[in-house]
């Protein structure tokens, strides 16, 4: 499934007329453009906000071999835990 994503995504982008004129200028020459994006056109990138949230400890015991069934169980308590850390703080991020 990755080669045939990978050969529309290459198609479609070869169709844009920027992506056109960059190959003109990068097969012959063997030489990358880069288009300035950041900071004054700088590769510094733009300043963003990161939020962080850390959820409650899950208890786990250690089990030397533990079966699917255990396995199972603490993902389902862990995907909970980070579904309601999502819809206690989504308003943070921009989500509704």
């Amino acid at each position: 499934s990755s080669s045939s994503s990978s050969s529309s995504s290459s198609s479609s982008s070869s169709s844009s007329p920027l992506c056109f004129i960059i190959a003109l200028f990068t097969l012959p020459t063997q030489i990358s453009i880069m288009l300035p994006y950041g900071v004054f056109g700088l590769p510094i990138p733009f300043r963003q906000r990161i939020v962080s949230v850390v959820g409650k400890p899950i208890p786990v015991q250690k089990t030397p071999n533990p079966s699917r069934e255990l396995v199972a169980e603490y993902q389902k308590k862990l995907e909970t835990a980070i579904r309601e850390m999502y819809e206690s703080h989504k308003h943070e991020i921009g989500q509704s």
